[in-house]
């Protein structure tokens, strides 16, 4: 597909007259690579154009990051994630074999820089998903083009650690944020995390949205769901549920530990786990999801747990549930607990770390536990 001419006076949206914004977004990770922003901003892309704004995404060959974050599923396509909408401009960069990491990442600014200077396919705004300090250079080249940059930060960073190794990570960390014209965050949580570790930047809090005509509750019944029918649950099963990358930082050792418990006391209960989970791990040792399902195989209730993989109808599941846990160790603004409270569906969380205040408090909007998994089978 052909890039759009990109000039914002002459280009508009069609029927309208207004202005079209040509958004150039640059990730390091995008289908069938997992990315949850990635996957977030994937979704918006046909409302954006809707709204007269094109996106177009410059992302790195797939298998350029140094460690693998390549996911498997029973979804369409490879990696079995939702395959996005085919009017998607997306502009893989090529990689020489061998050029990973920091030398991948060079190729990939490189290619967004040269797309910035070409007059066809110049954009009116850069969005950016992943930046390190040794950005700054091409962010000044944006500043000195007119062309105003974001960046969205979309998990809570934490450089607390003593010695002389993080005083200097401080120092330099921030860096990467001072020449963007935006940082973008997902919550106030996130806001004062980055103030905190010296990002000066102009921060703006857009918390993430959720289509309310899409995640509602069941006005029939959500033990006859469809998703309760694909999974073989009667109506008078009791469904625990798991959203998300199947991954160690998702605190899933923990509900692993507990469910051992819940499904000895509790018979009609039964574990479902939506999302992806990584092909491979680090050399020498096996994929998470691997080892979590040889745990949860070897409890009282191994023969009540399904992997589901990602899904395209989380909703489905939101609805057929009687519980969402999450018991997570850090995150940004997670989409699954917000559309678990659009969806009426009661949410057990843990206190991590980034634990929006905008989900309400404790014991009102949220059940709130500790990481142990003594408390999270209560």
């Amino acid at each position: 597909m052909t890039d759009p001419v990109t000039t914002s006076s002459a280009v508009t949206h069609e029927g309208t007259g207004e202005p079209q914004l040509d958004v150039c977004l640059a990730t390091p990770l995008f289908y069938p690579e997992y990315s949850g922003a990635g996957l977030r901003l994937q979704r918006y892309a046909p409302g954006l154009r809707a709204r007269g704004v094109s996106m177009h995404v410059v992302v790195p060959a797939i298998g350029a990051r140094k460690k693998s974050r390549r996911y498997v599923g029973t979804g369409d396509g490879e990696s079995g994630l939702p395959t996005p909408d085919p009017e998607l401009q997306i502009h893989r960069v090529p990689t020489p074999t061998g050029a990973r990491g920091w030398r991948a990442r060079r190729l990939h600014e490189a290619a967004v820089m040269a797309r910035c200077e070409e007059a066809s396919t110049r954009p009116d705004l850069v969005i950016w998903l992943g930046l390190s300090p040794y950005s700054a250079p091409n962010l000044l080249r944006l500043r000195r083009q007119g062309i105003p940059s974001i960046y969205i930060a979309t998990i809570v960073k934490q450089l607390s650690r003593p010695g002389l190794k993080q005083r200097i990570k401080r120092f330099y960390w921030p860096l990467r944020y001072r020449f963007v014209d935006c940082v973008m965050v997902g919550s106030s949580v996130m806001r004062d995390s980055l103030r905190e570790l010296g990002v000066k930047t102009r921060i703006e809090v857009i918390t993430h949205g959720v289509n309310l005509e899409r995640f509602r509750p069941d006005p029939v019944s959500p033990g006859h769901s469809p998703a309760r029918l694909r999974l073989g649950l009667d109506a008078d099963s009791e469904m625990v549920l798991f959203i998300g990358p199947i991954h160690q930082r998702k605190g899933l050792d923990y509900l692993a530990a507990a469910w051992d418990r819940v499904a000895a006391e509790r018979p009609k209960a039964h574990l479902v786990l939506v999302g992806p989970e990584r092909a491979e791990s680090a050399e020498g040792s096996e994929p998470f999801g691997t080892q979590l399902r040889a745990t949860l195989s070897r409890g009282s209730g191994g023969d009540r747990v399904s992997f589901v993989g990602p899904v395209d109808d989380p909703e489905e599941y939101l609805r057929a549930a009687d519980l969402l846990v999450f018991p997570s160790h850090r995150e940004g603004m997670p989409n699954v607990v917000c559309e678990a409270f659009a969806s009426g569906l009661a949410c057990v969380l843990t206190p991590f770390l980034g634990l929006p205040e905008e989900f309400g408090r404790p014991d009102e909007q949220y059940v709130l536990v500790e990481h142990d998994a003594g408390l999270l089978d209560k």
